[in-house]
């Protein structure tokens, strides 16, 4: 189970999504850049997703650099379009970690991706362009 102060800094953390233009997603707080992105890319559903730091526990820069690059070959091979970005610490106190905002992946299909990377959590965001915190531990 994932402790408090680690979920605490899930739901503070900053989501940037790279772009033309790029975008932050926050837990709690509508984002409406999701639909001008859902309308040129016909979903209405995404998730952000990374493969860096297993289980919460910090990897080395390289690894973490591996693990994205292997997470971009799987959503390639899967036919999933992805956007880069990653999840930030807005105190600064942990280093920023690259994720993925994967398009049109529903609830489901985002949860099985977070836990076949191991990962404590997720972020999604459905049709209301509303990001939720979706804990996979």
């Amino acid at each position: 189970m994932t402790d408090p102060a680690t979920i605490h800094a899930y739901l503070s953390a900053d989501y940037r999504v790279e772009g033309a233009p790029g975008f932050t997603l926050r837990i709690g707080a509508p984002c409406q850049a999701l639909a001008a992105l859902y309308a040129r890319a016909g979903v209405d559903c995404c998730a952000f997703i990374s493969a860096c730091n297993p289980r919460g526990d910090a990897s080395t820069a390289g690894l973490n650099g591996e693990r994205q690059a292997a997470f971009a070959r799987m959503l390639t091979a899967r036919g999933l379009t992805f956007l880069q970005g990653e999840g930030r610490d807005p105190r600064g106190e942990w280093q920023a970690e690259p994720s993925y905002l994967v398009l049109g992946t529903l609830l489901e299909q985002a949860r099985a991706i977070g836990r076949e990377l191991d990962q404590n959590a997720i972020v999604w965001c459905g049709p209301d362009y509303l990001p939720s915190l979706v804990l996979l531990r």
